[in-house]
């Protein structure tokens, strides 16, 4: 009967939206067979001598069109969350690649010559800051440079505390230099970014100068030099500091 080919259709749109390799271009097939579904529908309440039987014709095919409804909205959700998950690995892949930049990439002779796992997985994000000839130093290729140098850093990430016994906290300190002359909304955006990278540390406590001999000197001494102090980012587990300050014109004033 006519209803039967449309419910045919129908199943047939169904099967489709079930199967695991359903896309978004399948969803709007699904879509456009159920606009033609509800168009049949509309065509069997016209018909004024309608058939034996087609009422209940009409209460499957509206049954029909429910359940492909709700296949279409499972669907969706399942993209959703497809692409949510695929955005937050993308962040986290370049959150990865940026520390493992700042740990190993301004260092002159490169990386230890020890063993260590996946060597040749960092020199390869290593050396994706080296430009090739005639290429762009900011093309996609070629990541553009930190604006920063770190001039000292030390101690003990929580890959380390994990194996080791009693009450240990994992600590990341830095000395960074930045160009004289680095505006406040850059320093903000340096120290969230910073804040963000080191988050599963307990501890942070990252010194920031637009002077690099009075961050080495922050760096080998522990003196500060507040005349080129820009930027701190402090956390600290037991104290429960969590700070990002900026320092314009040597007053502080934390960043939110």
């Amino acid at each position: 009967m006519y209803a039967r080919s449309w419910i045919a259709a129908l199943l047939v749109a169904s099967s489709a939206i079930a199967s695991p390799h359903s896309d978004a271009q399948e969803s709007a097939e699904a879509a456009d067979s159920l606009s033609r579904l509800d168009n049949a529908l509309l065509d069997l309440k016209r018909e004024s001598n309608a058939p034996e039987g087609a009422a209940s014709e009409i209460a499957a095919l509206r049954s029909e069109i429910a359940d492909i409804r709700r296949l279409l909205d499972t669907l969706q959700e399942t993209l959703d969350n497809r692409l949510q998950a695929i955005t937050e690995l993308e962040d986290e892949n370049r959150r990865l690649r940026h520390a493992l930049r700042v740990r190993y990439g301004r260092a002159e002779a490169g990386l230890p010559p020890v063993p260590m796992p996946d060597r040749d997985l960092i020199e390869a994000v290593l050396n994706e800051s080296i430009a090739k000839p005639g290429e762009p130093a900011d093309s996609p290729n070629h990541p553009q440079e930190e604006p920063y140098t770190v001039v000292s850093e030390w101690g003990r990430s929580p890959e380390v505390v994990a194996n080791l016994s009693g009450n240990v906290s994992s600590l990341i300190g830095m000395a960074i230099a930045v160009p004289e002359g680095t505006s406040q909304n850059d320093l903000k955006d340096l120290g969230r970014q910073l804040r963000k990278t080191y988050d599963a540390y307990d501890n942070i406590n990252i010194e920031v100068y637009d002077d690099e001999e009075a961050a080495r000197r922050y760096a080998d001494e522990g003196s500060s030099t507040e005349a080129h102090r820009v930027l701190s980012i402090s956390k600290h587990k037991h104290s429960e500091r969590d700070a990002i300050i900026v320092f314009p014109n040597g007053m502080a004033v934390e960043v939110l």
